[in-house]
């Protein structure tokens, strides 16, 4: 039986199909799987928490939060925020990489280098447990979909010995010529198999299987499907292919052209916008229509624009396999931090590119009539370790920004109680002198604890 693996890291959210005869080994669900595991990550938590620390003491309380939110009946979308700081807790200390949800960055050079991903291949140790699993001797299929999961394949390759297996995918079969060239390729074969996706159920909510479109992708001729796509692809859609969507991101410059119809489509099924910055004729305004209060349409993050490489053009030096010509622009990265600093506070933004976070919003907490508590602020205690300048004790830590906010003890316990939402949290609020119930919503804005109306999170 040929063994379809899927190399991690990736979107937890979706899978590959397979077809009979072929079984699927998924090991970027099982890396997710382990890296979700409340009590790794109260273990990791336990060596950092350590008198003299401090360079790693916000490591350590966000992997508090991250177990603290994992262990708890967290909502889909909190899970996701939780899972991708579990990522960065456990990549943390890897001499490879280190990984988000969403991405990876080596430690030394780029993705778009082979000889770089090759390196980061021999260094990275922080699949081994994943990779392990997979049997020597069977006839093995890796699906390399994005230059993230190179490296691990490459080393996935090493300990399954020459001939053992065939890479297939998207990466591969945009990137085909120069990955023959990679050393360690000689002999592998090669395929220009593209095999569908699919979101898993426990992050679409749906019963049938729903179809993933991603970039270069065609939704299916028949059947459910979401995806994220960008505009020129949403604008030739067909009557027929949007009636059978499920849910759509779209990836735009900001511009009022997809005003209307992505309004139009919000009503129907789970809309967002990406908003590339830089790109020429895009919008990134305080007016923008997507950044209007109470839009339908969700804003899942911000992307810096890049010039792509021509077809044919030379690559740039040393980066054999590069998508873009240039890198952005200072203004342009400048300009995407800005607005990633606002969105964090206006927008409830995805946290990251990822399928499930599509289908992975709703009402929060609420407080009182007009704010409603973040569950991605999780509330958590150092014993010996506190970021420089600060003191061990309580903390709200922030899983969408990463922000740490040192809570008095006279706070916690009300926090405990707010937090939660519902009447017991509008009664101890609402008791509170004027005077201390202003002071405590101030410290839960600037943690970013509480939301309103006017940040885009409604009340039920």
């Amino acid at each position: 039986m040929r063994i379809i693996v899927v190399p991690p890291p990736g979107d937890p959210t979706i899978t590959v199909t397979v077809c009979p005869g072929e079984q699927l080994l998924d090991l970027n669900r099982l890396f997710a799987r382990r890296v979700a595991e409340p009590s790794v990550l109260y273990a990791n938590a336990a060596v950092l928490d350590a008198p003299g620390r401090s360079e790693t003491a916000g490591i350590c309380l966000l992997a508090r939060a991250a177990a603290d939110a994992l262990a708890a009946a967290s909502d889909p979308a909190t899970r996701l925020r939780a899972l991708s700081a579990a990522i960065r807790v456990i990549s943390a200390r890897d001499p490879g990489l280190t990984a988000s949800i969403d991405d990876i960055e080596l430690r030394t050079g780029s993705t778009s280098s082979s000889a770089d991903a090759a390196r980061a291949a021999t260094r990275c140790t922080l699949f081994d447990p994943e990779l392990s699993a997979v049997p020597t001797g069977a006839k093995v299929e890796l699906v390399v979909d994005s230059d993230q999961q190179l490296p691990t394949a490459l080393r996935l390759l090493r300990r399954l010995g020459p001939g053992a297996a065939t890479l297939s995918g998207r990466f591969v079969a945009r990137h085909r010529d120069a990955l023959r060239r990679l050393p360690e390729l000689t002999g592998v074969g090669l395929e220009q198999r593209i095999r569908p996706r699919i979101v898993l159920r426990q992050w679409s909510s749906r019963e049938a299987a729903l179809c993933w479109c991603g970039e270069g992708d065609r939704p299916p001729s028949a059947g459910r499907w979401a995806g994220w796509l960008d505009a020129g692809t949403v604008t030739a859609l067909q009557v027929s292919e949007l009636d059978r969507c499920e849910g759509l991101v779209v990836t735009t410059g900001g511009s009022a052209e997809l005003a209307g119809p992505l309004t139009a489509l919000a009503a129907r099924f789970p809309a967002a916008v990406e908003i590339l910055v830089g790109v020429p004729g895009g919008d990134t305004s305080s007016g923008a229509w997507w950044s209007r209060p109470g839009s339908p349409v969700r804003v899942a993050g911000f992307r810096p624009f890049r010039p792509p490489l021509p077809p044919g053009a030379p690559m740039p030096g040393g980066h054999d396999l590069a998508r873009w010509a240039a890198p952005a622009g200072e203004a342009t990265t400048a300009e995407v931090r800005r607005l990633l600093g606002i969105g964090v506070v206006r927008h409830d933004m995805f946290p990251g590119r990822v399928a499930g976070a599509l289908f992975a919003a709703g009402p929060l907490p609420v407080i009182d009539g007009e704010h409603q508590w973040d569950p991605a602020v999780r509330l958590v205690r150092s014993e010996h370790t506190a970021p420089p300048g600060s003191a061990p004790g309580q903390f709200l830590v922030n899983l969408r920004s990463g922000a740490l906010t040192r809570i008095q003890p006279a706070l916690a316990g009300l926090l405990e109680q707010v937090r939660r939402g519902g009447p017991a949290a509008t009664e101890a609020v609402g008791a509170l002198p004027a005077v201390r119930r202003t002071r405590l919503l101030n410290v839960l804005r600037a943690a970013g604890a509480v939301r309103t109306a006017e940040m885009g999170v409604y009340a039920p």
